[in-house]
């Protein structure tokens, strides 16, 4: 949380920090559920999720306008490597690495990240 309001609490970052938290406890569930999943395979339940995410923010896309190509070219390769490729070796890794240690090596990642900067 001092990451989070590190910069001061304002009206402003309120609701960027509220999101944020939220969304720290989704990817927590996420990762608790995956893994409680013996009989089906994790990559199914991204799939699924990363389509039904596409569907709720497409109202949102069109009211914005569709992209142009170049846009549209970068969104496909963001999509293909950031999300897709990164949602396969999470499901891969995920029914074989222990959860605290998946854990251990997020918080340390992050600390990483921070000491970078």
């Amino acid at each position: 949380m001092v990451l989070l309001v590190g910069g001061g609490l304002n009206a402003d970052s309120l609701t960027g920090i509220i999101f944020a938290v939220i969304s720290g406890c989704v990817y927590g569930f996420t990762t608790i559920f995956l893994r409680r999943q013996k009989s089906s395979d994790p990559l199914e339940s991204l799939k699924l999720s990363n389509l039904l995410c596409f569907f709720i923010c497409l109202p949102s896309m069109i009211k914005a306008g569709i992209p142009d190509g170049k846009s549209a070219l970068f969104l496909l390769i963001l999509g293909v490597f950031q999300i897709g490729f990164a949602s396969v070796l999470f499901a891969r890794g995920v029914k074989g690495v222990p959860a605290l240690n998946s854990y251990i090596f997020r918080v340390y990642r992050l600390f990483l990240l921070i000491k970078s900067d």
